[in-house]
């Protein structure tokens, strides 16, 4: 079973800015993973780590969080 991590909006700042993925106005330098728009950190429903520790993101649309949701699964 994989691990789960949560984090707090407060530490979801601190994390972005820490990973230089925030600007000056606090704006989200990064772009969902499955729709190309560029998000808030409100906006962010998950983070996908990946290769070369980049960071991806899954953004609130219904449609890209049900996409990332069925990654893997086969359709019947």
């Amino acid at each position: 079973m994989k691990d789960i991590n949560l984090m707090l909006d407060t530490d979801l700042v601190k994390f972005l800015k820490r990973k230089k993925l925030l600007n000056s106005k606090n704006e989200v330098l990064i772009k969902c993973k499955y729709c190309d728009t560029s998000v808030t950190v409100d906006q962010i429903q998950f983070m996908i780590p990946g290769d070369n520790n980049i960071i991806q993101v899954v953004c609130s649309n219904p449609i890209c969080i049900n996409e990332f949701l069925n990654v893997g699964r086969t359709k019947c």
